[in-house]
Formats: structure tokens, C-alpha cells, sequence
């Protein structure tokens, strides 16, 4: 294919390099093929950009001939050609990265041309699952050679999972709103005292902060209440007519079969102590943070969050594609089977992966890592995130649903441990379902901060409050930017 033509297809479509190969080729021309299996599919790389010669290509081209290797004979080219052609095959079998050169001279690239018709070989760079259309294309007649389909992990689903991802999120919502209506009787105390603060309500029903602001985030999202800039409650129409005592509309009878249940009245202690229930509002039970401690339990909570996990790490992969470009090792703190970092590695052929985890889920991330092919290039570090450093030599920290188990102190942190870990430039990625800036929604998200709130020590955030945990650390926060089933990610880089 001539370079005027890989020109072309590269001003095309930015997601592919060309490499040309063909008669333009000088006598001393030698082509560098470095041929690298990632994601299930060929990544051809060449060029050595201070050894090119600016007029093969035409603008945009990036592979030119280089000059001054020597070709190789008839024999060496075929023997070398059969150890490229062997290495390639081994690696697509096991899944193996891995790098080899093969040198080959224009006079048999061109013969190889000739005798099959037409030779491409396109180079990604980092690869999408979307750009891995054909990398490597021989044509002989009516024989093509194409590569191996992508790793599974690296696409995303068509169908998007929020409506069947609510129905469980929103499990404890109803069970909170019912401890404010029946048990505190909030919106009618709202109604009969104007003027009121978060402060003040909290110091009238003796509330802890963390519980009531997630109990007051779910009341502006579902447009009980609102408040001015001064940060005054006040009832909305809804919350006057249907949840106040004596309104003609009200609906307190219809919480009323909720009223003794388990979850409604851990709520009640919850908001009066700021310590989280038993895991399922079980009698017997842990909190989530202990039981996690317990190898079967740790098993199957695993096992619930992985379900979910693929197609939000899925999601989240694509999305950062841009950002993760020029970075070259990721560490996921917390990161429970590693579904994460291995759909990020699989999507992202350039990018290791580092899981840190303590016992005994460190082994279910070491299995699970290694049930995708992935152990070459996702490792697993057994340790306790709030003792001792983390593993250096990364340059990008992925929290993905995990502040939201924690306290704002604890929270806090593990952003600063990140700060200390990551180099200046390095990137900070949190994941999870985030609350808007002015914690009026997203409604769902605040539904799921009353589960969380429920059974962790920790609660939904919002983009202000991650934006403040990441500035505190010395990170300077972007945008939040969502992604699927109600979850988004914001992005900070370590400035200093």
C-alpha cells in the first residue's frame, strides 16, 4: 500500500497508524515490525521517528522507511519470517504480551507483495475495541488472515443496566423516608418551624451529620423539601400536602406496614448514633466492614459486586480512553476482584495493573484475574490500604466504589495516600455513584446513599465533596462525567 494511501486512512480515522509497504521501497530500505498481542488482537508498532526520511509520506503518515540496516538473505528472511509467524501464534494462543523484531529488506517485502496481492499492517497504538476492525489484512486469492477477536472484558454491553440496577439500589429508601415520616415526624416539625438549618435540624432530633445529610440529600432529590442559598429548609408543595400530619392528603398510613421492620427501625439508630447496622439488618450479623473480614462472606459479597462490576468497568474503560493514553501503570486500591483494573487492561493493550487488596479477598482478585488470562499483566499486592505505603512506581490510582464505604475522615485519607503515591502529573480516577454538586439529585443516587449509609461507615459523595477531598490532598479535581447505571467518575492529576 503506497504511503499516499496510509496518509489517507490516517486523516481518516485518527485511531489507526498505517504502515505502508510496497515498491516505493528503496533498495536499502529495511522496515521495522514490532508485533505485540494485547486485548486478543495484533498491535503492529514500527518507526523510530529520528530515523525517517520525510519524503515518503504524505502529511499525517506515521511510518516511513528507515535506512541503514543491512537486508537479510533469502534464507535468513524465511527462517525469520517463520519464527515471527510461530511467536505470533504462540501469543495469540496463550494470550501472552510480549515484543519481537523481524527486519526485513524491500526487496522481499515487495516480492511478498507481489506473490499475495496486497500486505497491510495496521497499528492502533492504543487499542479500541471499536479501531480493531482488521490490524493485520493478507490477501492471497480467497484466503485472508485476520486477527483474534478482542479479549471478551474489552467491550461494553448494548442494554443499559439502570432500571434493573435501581430496583436493588433503591432497596432502603422507602424504609428511611418511613423512619423521617412516622418515627420523627420531620416534614410536619419542617412545616411548624420555619427558618430552620441542617445544624439545627440535627441538634433538635439529635441527629449525627453523616446519616441526616443523606437523609436530607433524599428528601431534596425527591422534591420534599428545598433549600435557599442561606441553607434554609423549607417544605415543597409535595412535602406539605402529602407528608405532614393533618393535610387532607396525607400519606403516613401507607408507610404504616413498614413501620416495625428491621431496616426502618436500624435507620432510627442509625441517624441517632452515625454507626452503621448489621449487614441486612441481621440480629445476629456484622457490619459490612467485619464481615468482610469472614472468607465466605468476603466470597459471595464479591461475587454480588462483580455482577455489576464488568459492566461498569466496561463502561468506565471507554470512557477514559483519552486520559489513560499516555499513562502506563494503574494501581487499584480496593479493587475487591480486580474487575476493574482487568476490563481497563484488557480495553487499553499499553496499561499493568496492580490490585491491592486485603486478606482474604487478595485471593479472590489473584483467582479471578487469573480466570481472564490476565496474570501477566495485572498483579495482585496483599495489604491493609490504611497501614503502611502503597506500591510505587504507578501512574495512575483508580477508587472505584470505595470512598463511599468510608467516614469523611477515613475518606480523606485514602485520597492523600494516593496524592503521596502518584508522581506530579500522575492520575487519581474516582468511580462510583456521585451526588450532584448541590446534592439536589440524582434521584437514584441519593436512593443508593441510604443503602450505603445503611450497612458502611460511608455514604454517596458529591462532586463538591470529592472536588474538596482532592484539592485538601493537593490534587486538582475535573468535572464529574457520568457513565452507566447511574455511576460516573471525576478525574484529578497531581499538579506539585
Amino acid at each position: 500500500m503506497a504511503f499516499e494511501e496510509a496518509a489517507s486512512l490516517r486523516r481518516s480515522n485518527p485511531n489507526i497508524r498505517c504502515l505502508g509497504f510496497g515498491c516505493s521501497f528503496g533498495p536499502s530500505d529495511v522496515t521495522r515490525i514490532s508485533s505485540g498481542i494485547a486485548c486478543g488482537g495484533w498491535v503492529s508498532n514500527a518507526i523510530e521517528p529520528d530515523r525517517v526520511d520525510d519524503h515518503h509520506g504524505g502529511e499525517g503518515s506515521d511510518i516511513r522507511p528507515l535506512r541503514g540496516s543491512p537486508p537479510l538473505g533469502d534464507a535468513m528472511f524465511l527462517a525469520a519470517l517463520l519464527v515471527f509467524t510461530f511467536a505470533s501464534a504462540w501469543r495469540c494462543f496463550h494470550r501472552v504480551e510480549c515484543r519481537i523484531s523481524v527486519y526485513l529488506s524491500a526487496q522481499f517485502m515487495d516480492r511478498l507483495a507481489r506473490s499475495f496481492g496486497d500486505l497491510r499492517v495496521y497499528d492502533l497504538g492504543p487499542m479500541s475495541t471499536e479501531s480493531a476492525l482488521s490490524i493485520t489484512d493478507i490477501t492471497a486469492g480467497n484466503s485472508k488472515f485476520a486477527p483474534m477477536s478482542p479479549h471478551p472484558l474489552a467491550s461494553v454491553p448494548t442494554s443499559d443496566p439502570s432500571i434493573a440496577l435501581r430496583y436493588r439500589d433503591r432497596q432502603y429508601a422507602a424504609d428511611l423516608i418511613a423512619a423521617a415520616l412516622l418515627h420523627f415526624d420531620l416534614f410536619t416539625y419542617l412545616r411548624d418551624h420555619p427558618g430552620l438549618t441542617f445544624d439545627a435540624i440535627c441538634k433538635h432530633f439529635e441527629w449525627q451529620q453523616r446519616p441526616a445529610d443523606v437523609l436530607m440529600t433524599l428528601c431534596r432529590a425527591s422534591d420534599f423539601v428545598r433549600t435557599d442559598e442561606a441553607g434554609v429548609y423549607s417544605l415543597t408543595d409535595a412535602g406539605r400536602e402529602q407528608l405532614c400530619v393533618g393535610s387532607p392528603y396525607y400519606l403516613g398510613p401507607y408507610y404504616k406496614p413498614i413501620a416495625d421492620s428491621a431496616i426502618m427501625k436500624g435507620f432510627v439508630e442509625i441517624l441517632q448514633t452515625g454507626k452503621p447496622a448489621n449487614w441486612q439488618a441481621k440480629s445476629d450479623g456484622k457490619d459490612w466492614h467485619e464481615s468482610m473480614k469472614d472468607p465466605t462472606f468476603a466470597q459471595d459479597f464479591t461475587a454480588l459486586m462483580n455482577c455489576r462490576g464488568i459492566a461498569f468497568g466496561q463502561h468506565l474503560a471507554q470512557s477514559l480512553t483519552a486520559e489513560v493514553a499516555d499513562r502506563t501503570h494503574l494501581l487499584d486500591v480496593g479493587g475487591g476482584s480486580g474487575i476493574y483494573c482487568t476490563t481497563m487492561v484488557s480495553r487499553h493493550s499499553h496499561l499493568r495493573a496492580t490490585v491491592l487488596e486485603q486478606p482474604p479477598v487478595d485471593q479472590i482478585a489473584t483467582q479471578q484475574i487469573a480466570t481472564h488470562g490476565l496474570a501477566d499483566r495485572v498483579g495482585v499486592v496483599s495489604g491493609d490500604m490504611f497501614a503502611g505505603p502503597w506500591p510505587s512506581g504507578v501512574d495512575m490510582i483508580l477508587l472505584s466504589n470505595l470512598l463511599h464505604d468510608w467516614g469523611l475522615e477515613k475518606a480523606q485519607q485514602i485520597v492523600d495516600k494516593a496524592a503521596e503515591t502518584l508522581p506530579v502529573g500522575g492520575l487519581l480516577v474516582i468511580h462510583g455513584a456521585i451526588v450532584n454538586a448541590d446534592k439536589t439529585g440524582p434521584l437514584p443516587v441519593a436512593e443508593y446513599s441510604a443503602l450505603l449509609m445503611n450497612i458502611t461507615q460511608g455514604k454517596c459523595y458529591s462532586e463538591r465533596e470529592y472536588g474538596d477531598m482532592c484539592r485538601t490532598a493537593g490534587l486538582t479535581p475535573g468535572a464529574c462525567k457520568p457513565t452507566t447505571g447511574d455511576r460516573g467518575y471525576l478525574t484529578a492529576v497531581k499538579t506539585a
